[in-house]
């Protein structure tokens, strides 16, 4: 008897043990039961509540700026503390060329995440656009440190060394972008252009064909020749791409350059 009656306290102990364990947990996680009704119709809320992070991530990426501007706005009351949101705000200040705003939106990106990379990177393209050019090597050379692997950093420091006529080293970086990345038409276009600055058509020519068929890379010679200011190379260059192909011929483009030609001829006789 008294057997059982210990059995039967014990087993009573470990329910009410149990039981308060679960009181416990259910307290401490805040869980509450809710009718399945009340669940789906809480589900059907979130489902309804639209991210608009991503929503503004999607605008970016079709071009709408303004809008994706004015929702990230409303998310940065919100997110005073995400480097993320006025990262996107500042890319779309600089889109629709409200500089000023796009300077201070990166600069408090970096006051929120001093490691990255991509705000430093911004920033040199906005100081290169306001002529700032100093200021933007160096936003560059910041992004380059933090983070080595995006041929793109390598490619605008190049890009604004060349600004600088600074083109030994400019070339050396497009180098840098495509041994990242080979197939970066920016890069490779430019590491061209640098070939063309310093004397170095064939390599030029070698590396255009092997984005370009032949009647285009002699028309992007062309183009550089004229960057360069070299008028009859540039008239030359577009001849052959013509004669090789006749869908690309301007007679306008041509009758400009033969302007430019006689001018020059005209100003050495002086």
């Amino acid at each position: 008897m008294n057997n059982r009656y210990l059995l039967c306290s014990f087993l009573l102990l470990i329910w009410i043990v149990f039981m308060s364990a679960c009181g416990t947990k259910k307290e401490s996680l805040g869980l509450e039961i809710k009718k399945p009704e009340e669940l789906n119709i809480i589900q059907k809320k979130e489902q309804l509540k639209p991210n608009y992070l991503d929503l503004s991530k999607k605008l970016i990426q079709k071009g709408y700026y303004e809008i994706a501007l004015n929702n990230l706005k409303k998310l940065s009351s919100s997110h005073e503390k995400d480097p993320e949101v006025f990262y996107l705000i500042g890319l779309c200040e600089s889109k629709l060329h409200k500089y000023k705003d796009a300077e201070r939106s990166f600069l408090k990106v970096l006051s929120l995440n001093k490691q990255c990379a991509r705000a430093y990177n911004q920033l040199g393209l906005l100081y290169d656009l306001e002529k700032r050019h100093n200021q933007a090597t160096k936003m560059y050379e910041q992004a380059i440190s933090l983070n080595p692997a995006r041929p793109e950093f390598y490619n605008n420091l190049g890009y604004n060394l060349l600004i600088l006529k600074k083109i030994k080293k400019a070339k050396e970086c497009f180098l840098k972008a495509l041994a990242i990345d080979p197939a970066n038409k920016k890069a490779i276009n430019n590491l061209a252009f640098s070939y063309m600055l310093l004397g170095e058509e064939k390599n030029a020519f070698v590396l255009l064909k092997k984005l370009y068929p032949t009647p285009v890379v002699y028309y992007n010679l062309g183009v550089l020749y004229e960057v360069m200011g070299r008028w009859e190379m540039a008239y030359k260059m577009y001849k052959k791409s013509f004669d090789m192909d006749p869908r690309l011929k301007k007679d306008k483009h041509l009758a400009l350059l033969e302007e430019k030609i006689k001018k020059t001829l005209k100003g050495n006789k002086k």
